[in-house]
């Protein structure tokens, strides 16, 4: 035991002894100069953005509108390819103050360009310009694809002597999200712009630049004149963008056949509000009609709230994506709706008054 006891005593003692010298060291080390070791910085490192951005960078481009007064300015992007051979640009009509436009690019290249037309209900303008140096066109997504949760990337150009891109990025927060706007001189509400709600911050500098998905697919205009939460954006979805842009350059505005209601996809509502509105719950395609316009075409026809329209013209509604590209392309002097309310079918004929937006000024 004894023995024991004495081998416990060399080894605690021989313990201290290393704990002695080590402390002995670090405090001769604690009073010499710190010598750092630098490593080269790693220059290829990439990750999804950096690939996403060289991708998409020089499709975004900067507007300049100049007017009598002032100059207004804010970003575009290169929709696509003219029929002439010049190249196409989406920007935001409300930046375009004045007849006289320069589209600056990520060249530091600078070109006047000749506005095509505008349509102010969806605050989009078409430019067409004639490089001679190679650009790129964005990949043109669908905006119906898009879901609340995926992240996305804001890209505009604040236009100056040095060309200056701006990237954020973020999640989509919300879809469909609605804004009502009145096109008549009656003061009727009976346009919805139908816009993606972002995280991703945007000013009014990128408003008319590109929402871009992490594909590198063009999916919305962005629109800094639309009311959003704080901290969020707003930007017009691509697949209404392409119905205007179609009807601007075939001629120079946008016709549309606007009836005065609002709806929405039968098959997206929730039970509880199918049943709050007494719809037929074995109806599977139409479009639930949520609101209607007091003093509009539908109203005097009679359309109301909880209204299911399953078609228009002998034209299946299967989607109220179907409605807006009919609204944009219908020409007929009448219109019928095959209308379910409740268990019962009924015909309703509204007589069309054809929206005209926007002078081409």
């Amino acid at each position: 035991m004894r023995k024991l006891i004495v081998l416990l005593l060399v080894i605690l003692a021989g313990w201290n002894i290393a704990l002695t010298l080590n402390l002995i060291d670090l405090k001769k080390q604690a009073g010499k100069p710190v010598e750092t070791a630098y490593r080269e910085l790693n220059t290829e490192f990439e990750t999804d953005y950096t690939q996403l951005i060289d991708l998409i960078r020089t499709k975004v481009v900067g507007i300049v509108s100049h007017g009598a007064y002032s100059d207004t300015s804010g970003s575009g992007v290169v929709y696509g390819k003219a029929e002439d051979g010049g190249m196409l640009i989406v920007t935001n009509a409300h930046i375009l103050s004045g007849t006289e436009v320069s589209v600056y690019f990520a060249n530091r290249e600078t070109l006047q360009a000749t506005i095509l037309g505008r349509d102010p209900l969806s605050d989009i303008a078409l430019l067409e310009i004639y490089p001679e140096f190679n650009i790129e066109a964005f990949t043109l997504g669908n905006s119906r694809l898009v879901k609340e949760g995926e992240w996305i990337l804001s890209v505009g150009c604040r236009p100056s002597l040095d060309y200056f891109s701006f990237f954020s990025e973020g999640i989509v927060s919300s879809v469909n999200r609605i804004t009502r706007k009145v096109s008549n001189e009656n003061n009727i509400y009976d346009y919805d712009m139908n816009l993606i709600q972002t995280t991703a911050g945007a000013d009014a500098a990128i408003s008319g630049g590109a929402l871009v998905n992490m594909n590198g697919e063009l999916v919305g205009i962005i629109n800094s004149s639309s009311t959003v939460f704080s901290g969020e954006s707003a930007s017009l979805e691509i697949n209404e963008v392409k119905l205007v842009v179609e009807q601007l350059l075939q001629q120079g505005e946008v016709h549309r056949t606007l009836l005065g209601f609002f709806a929405k996809d039968i098959n997206v509502v929730p039970l509880y509000l199918k049943s709050a509105y007494q719809t037929d719950l074995s109806l599977e395609n139409g479009l639930l009609v949520t609101e209607v316009s007091a003093e509009s075409r539908a109203a005097k026809a009679g359309l109301m709230t909880g209204d299911v329209i399953t078609k228009i013209n002998e034209i299946s509604m299967d989607s109220y994506q179907l409605y807006r590209e009919w609204m944009y392309h219908n020409a007929d002097t009448s219109i019928t709706l095959e209308v379910h309310r409740g268990l019962d079918t009924l015909k309703l004929i509204l007589p069309v008054e054809e929206s005209v937006e926007v002078p081409n000024a």
